[in-house]
C-alpha cells in the first residue's frame, strides 16, 4: 500500500513560498461590477481610504474586449525599496485563491530600486447572466507574489516611515506615455557631483 502524498509535500509548491513574498491584502475589498450591457464597477475598502483606479482600455484593447472584461489597478499603500536593480517577478497567489471566476492577476517583472509601487494589476469579467456581480477580497489574504529573478537572498524588512518619507519615494508623474522609463532614464543620468 503506497502512502498518499499532498500538497503540503510537493518541492515546486514549498520552493515557491520560500523563494518569493506574499503581498497580504490591508484592508477587505468589496468589487462590484456591472454587466456586459451596462459596464461599470464600484468598489469599497473597509478601512475607507483605500482606492481602486481602473485603466482605459485604450491601453489594452486589442488583448481582451472592454466591452466583457474591466482592467482594475488596487493601490497599494506600501513601498518597496531595494538598492540592487534586482528584477521580481509579480504573479498570482494562485495556491491561496478559490475565487478564480472573480478575477485574473496579471503577471508581470519590476524591480524596486527606480520605482517603489507595488500596485496589483487585475482583469474582472462583466457579468453575463445578471444585472451585476459582487465579490470580496478578506484582510491578510495574498493578493500578489514577489519572486526575486535572482540567485542572491533577498533580505526582507519593515519600516514605518513618515508620510512625507513615504511620498518622496513614489515615482513622479510627468509624462502622459512612459512615464517610467523616462523618471528612470533621468535618475541616471543625474551628475554625481553635488553641489557644495
Amino acid at each position: 500500500m503506497y502512502a498518499l502524498t499532498t500538497l503540503k509535500s510537493c518541492r515546486g509548491l514549498i520552493d515557491f513560498y520560500q523563494n518569493g513574498f506574499a503581498i497580504p491584502l490591508w484592508s477587505d475589498l468589496s468589487i462590484q461590477v456591472g454587466n456586459v450591457d451596462q459596464p461599470y464597477y464600484r468598489y469599497q475598502f473597509a478601512d475607507q481610504v483605500s482606492a481602486v483606479i481602473k485603466h482605459n482600455s485604450i491601453q489594452w484593447d486589442s488583448w481582451l474586449s472592454p466591452a466583457e472584461w474591466v482592467n482594475l489597478k488596487i493601490i497599494s499603500p506600501w513601498a518597496i525599496h531595494n538598492r540592487h536593480d534586482t528584477k521580481f517577478l509579480f504573479t498570482d497567489p494562485t495556491w491561496n485563491r478559490t475565487n478564480f471566476k472573480d478575477y485574473t492577476l496579471l503577471n508581470g517583472v519590476t524591480e524596486f530600486k527606480h520605482q517603489h509601487a507595488n500596485h496589483v494589476n487585475i482583469m474582472v469579467p462583466y457579468a453575463q447572466d445578471t444585472q451585476f456581480r459582487t465579490f470580496q477580497l478578506e484582510a491578510g489574504d495574498p493578493i500578489a507574489m514577489l519572486m526575486p529573478l535572482s540567485e542572491k537572498a533577498i533580505e526582507l524588512k519593515h519600516h514605518l516611515v513618515s508620510h512625507e518619507e513615504f511620498h518622496r519615494k513614489q515615482i513622479q508623474i510627468v509624462k502622459f506615455q512612459n512615464n517610467w522609463s523616462f523618471v528612470k532614464k533621468n535618475k541616471e543620468s543625474r551628475c554625481p557631483i553635488k553641489p557644495g
